[in-house]
């Protein structure tokens, strides 16, 4: 299996489990928080949505030959298929996927829910992979603007209640771009030959204070990214985790992300593991000494054995097993029950001791052990042994080792589930521990100690903490007077439950977070608390509405000014509109005691861009013979502007267009880098002035025939010409170019001028104009001649320069045969080319450089 199959293995089978009732932890400060993140949220809300974003650069031919990616995609899509299709959930929870490739642009498949019927169509689209490895480029900041719009319509269509975020980039590059003359969203106004202020125009895209990244954290992404480490990633690292050496991308860090250097596989799958599950709430046993691998003739050898300890306060436990080798077996020892046998092919669930096993495989070399530990049956509860067992006899020096991470059964309950709170008054509510199935425990029955916290944290993320006093079995109250000058209609309340086992292990805390209303005076009308409105998909406008409850004894009014902290990129003013217009204390609601008054909300964009938009509407409310006072209520939308539908019918045709159209620009290309000229430096080279009638050409200043004045010896090598082939150039007054014509069955030529004057060639051809002929590549065995000057009404000799050019070797023979040529060639291509051929004032100019390449239809 592959290093990327491995990884993402360990990653999604830690990260799934934690979607049990165990997963609510919350995580310590850690490279893998993302993971705890993405574990609390989709047990809460029962909904996860993972996209896939693959490389499909060029470079993965050498990087990735073999496709690992596809092998971690397919295992990816397995294991997501295995936790999200159990229904064990009510509601049942539900897994939702979608890959995508990136590398010039973005090109996304369709989102599926992971289930039997699906999971075939999904593992072929990944298998697609292995030939999407073309782009000439790595662009992320395409790449995630994709992903953004392709998360905010998923949301769009999931109703009330969207799905938690996963966002997996695999790359092994860094940001890089070779493809010129193209247009990209994030560059407008650059020149598009300009890549290197293209890239740092779409760093700033993706990284500026609330950019792209941004946006996507704010949303409540959770970005991790693994990169093949083949060159320096810090800023992969920083998309991922904000903060990375020397770099920093956006300014939020929430949700945390996740950067995985795919590099030493051996040492980084125990450090990912174990960095994995204790994000999850999991934590690490400390490991045992590495050990031999047994015989299998001898298993029960104590030199190849390793053991655990499992106490009453665990409900999970998930175990690396490194075998050291293909061919090696695990023997499992419960403390009450048989020996197991468990192999790398291990599919069927086992039950041991009591403990509910899942086995699988990484490789042909490791084994993951999960297992469920039921309250109801602790005989699972004491020392476990494993032995390693080489059961081929291929694998006698082998070095086996084991890593175990535990999850503690405890949870903290509060009561009531979200408590509210009031400014100037005093709040109390209750919290008792219990196992994961909700029983009551006391936590002293069977742990060495056990602590219970709690803070409440306001949205601008200043925290209190709440005094909590121990009760009687296992129950705890807690309190805590908000102060009357809090603002804020919402706040985040956190409950922390720190155990220490019976064997001195101290577990990862646990914790559960609970969004709370904080009301205003009971004097006071009372508004929602935070408003979460509809995205806007493509144009238009997002709405809602505000309750607003009456105060205790007396009237009340309350009017509203609205804030946005936050918007994407050009998306300008948002115009926010309440219905009735309570914008000022002429225009405010009134409510009598306890009533209610519904505002309706309408919010509109100046334009609709990609991203999140947050902020507040500051509610100023009044009572009967108080002061007014503010109340604050977070409000957040999100948006998408899709291409409109002019630019999806100009994509449309460039698509069926393009397809047409390919085979022919493939032609064309391959013609373009054919045509060279072949090694002119080996091509030797004469002139001489001559005079041409209409039937014979002459020697200008002896008028002899040419082949009494030319001989070998008149012939030296072209001045200035090249030694190997290529597309043009000067030598004396002449100038050799190329032209490729448009239709690809044409085949591309050679061009000669000579500064302007009339040029006739042995190519011959119909032109509008003489300034210019037409030449084979190799020069061997022709003739250029240059008109010098041309006769009025074309009466008497034309006198001209006579350029003649013949290959090395042979020189005497190739010299006759051309001149032979020559006396019949010329004068016709005179006769053909009179109409053309106007007198000139100056003779021909010296040639310094080729000529351009203009594209022209064939003559």
């Amino acid at each position: 299996m592959s290093r990327f199959t491995r990884l993402i293995t360990v990653v999604l089978v830690v990260v799934l489990t934690s979607f049990s009732p165990v997963g609510g932890a919350s995580a310590q400060n850690g490279p893998a928080t993302a993971y705890s993140e993405v574990a609390s949220c989709f047990t809460a809300r029962g909904k996860l949505a993972v996209l896939a974003l693959v490389d499909e650069s060029k470079s993965l031919k050498s990087t990735d030959a073999d496709a690992n990616r596809v092998d971690a995609l397919v295992s990816m899509l397995r294991t997501l298929s295995r936790y999200g299709s159990t229904g064990e959930a009510t509601p049942k929870k539900s897994i939702e996927v979608q890959l995508a490739g990136f590398g010039t642009s973005f090109a996304a498949g369709p989102w599926r829910e992971l289930n039997p019927s699906t999971i075939g169509e999904l593992e072929g689209q990944a298998k697609g992979f292995a030939e999407r490895d073309k782009a000439n480029d790595t662009d992320f900041a395409t790449a995630l603007l994709g992903a953004q719009n392709e998360f905010v319509r998923k949301d769009a269509a999931s109703g009330a209640q969207p799905p938690c975020r996963l966002l997996l980039l695999f790359t092994d590059g860094m940001y890089e771009l070779t493809t010129k003359n193209l247009d990209r969203p994030y560059s407008r106004g650059a020149s598009r030959t300009d890549l290197d202020t293209i890239i740092a125009r779409g760093k700033d895209f993706l990284c500026g204070p609330g950019q792209l990244t941004d946006q996507l954290r704010a949303a409540g992404t959770a970005i991790v990214a693994l990169g093949l480490a083949t060159r320096e990633q810090g800023f992969l690292q920083s998309i991922a985790e904000r903060d990375a050496p020397g770099t920093r991308c956006g300014e939020s860090n929430s949700p945390p992300g996740d950067y995985v250097a795919v590099g030493g596989l051996e040492e980084l799958r125990s450090a990912f593991d174990s960095a994995i599950a204790q994000a999850l709430g999991g934590t690490p046993v400390p490991p045992p000494h590495p050990v031999t691998v047994c015989a299998l003739a001898s298993p029960a050898d104590e030199r190849c054995a390793q053991r655990f300890t499992l106490d009453q306060s665990l409900r999970e436990f998930h175990l690396l097993l490194k075998l050291g080798g293909p061919g090696i077996a695990v023997d499992l020892t419960p403390p009450a029950g048989n020996t197991v046998r468990l192999t790398a092919d291990q599919r069927s669930p086992l039950t041991i001791g009591g403990a509910e096993l899942t086995v699988s495989a990484l490789t042909a070399a490791d084994l993951v052990v999960d297992g469920r530990l039921p309250a109801a049956a602790p005989a699972w509860a004491g020392t476990w042994t494993v032995r390693f067992v080489d059961t081929g006899g291929t694998n006698p020096a082998a070095i086996a080792q084991s890593q175990l991470t535990v999850f503690g059964g405890l949870v903290p309950v509060i009561e009531p589930e979200a408590p509210e709170f009031q400014a100037g008054k005093r709040t109390d509510f209750r919290i008792r521990v219990t196992d994961t199935a909700g029983s009551p425990r006391t936590p002293a029955d069977f742990v060495r100690s056990a602590k219970i916290s709690a803070t409440l944290t306001d949205p601008q993320g200043k925290s209190a903490d709440i005094p909590v006093t121990p009760g009687a079995a296992g129950a705890y109250t807690a309190g805590f007077a908000m102060p009357d000058t809090t603002v804020s209609s919402v706040a985040t309340l956190k409950v922390t439950l720190d155990v220490v086992t019976a064997s001195g292990l101290r577990l990862q805390p646990r914790a559960v977070t609970r969004q709370v209303t904080v009301k205003p005076p009971s004097a006071y009308p009372t508004v929602t608390g935070a408003l979460e409105l509809p995205p806007i998909l493509d144009s238009g406008t997002t709405t809602g509405s505000l309750t607003i409850t009456g105060g205790r004894g007396g009237n009340g009014c309350v009017w509203f000014t609205p804030r946005f902290t936050r918007t994407p990129p050009n998306s300008g003013a948002m115009t926010t509109t309440f219905t009735p217009d309570a914008t000022d204390p002429q225009r405010c609601v009134r409510v009598g005691p306890g009533q209610n008054a519904q505002i309706s909300v309408e919010v509109s964009p100046e334009n609709v861009r990609s991203g999140v938009a947050q902020g507040e509407f500051t509610a100023t409310l009044t009572a009967d013979g108080e002061s007014p006072r503010e109340q604050t209520v977070p409000v957040r939308f999100q948006m998408d502007r899709a291409p409109d539908a002019v630019t999806q019918w100009a994509l449309f045709l460039l698509i069926v267009v393009g397809g047409v159209l390919l085979p022919f620009v493939l032609l064309w290309l391959l013609n373009r880098w054919a045509a060279r000229y072949l090694d002119p430096g080996q091509i030797r080279h004469a002139e001489c002035e001559v005079e041409v009638t209409s039937i014979d050409v002459r020697d200008a200043a002896t008028a002899r025939p040419l082949r009494e004045v030319l001989d070998v010896e008149s012939f030296s090598y072209l001045d200035g010409a090249p030694s190997e082939k290529c597309k043009g150039f000067a030598s004396g007054v002449l100038s050799f170019g190329r032209r490729i014509p448009v239709l690809p069955w044409t085949l591309p030529y050679g061009t000669v001028r000579a500064g302007g004057a009339a040029v006739l060639t042995a190519a011959g051809g119909r032109r509008k104009k003489a300034d210019w002929g037409r030449v084979g590549f190799d020069l061997g065995q022709t003739w250029v001649l240059v008109v010098d000057q041309v006769p009025p009404e074309t009466q008497g000799p034309l006198r001209a320069t006579l350029h003649l050019f013949v290959t090395d070797f042979h020189i005497g023979a190739k010299l006759a045969r051309l001149l032979e040529a020559v006396e019949t060639e010329v004068p016709a291509e005179v006769r053909n080319s009179a109409d053309r051929i106007k007198p000139t004032e100056t003779g021909p100019v010296p040639a310094s450089a080729p000529e351009p390449e203009p594209f022209i239809p064939p003559q």
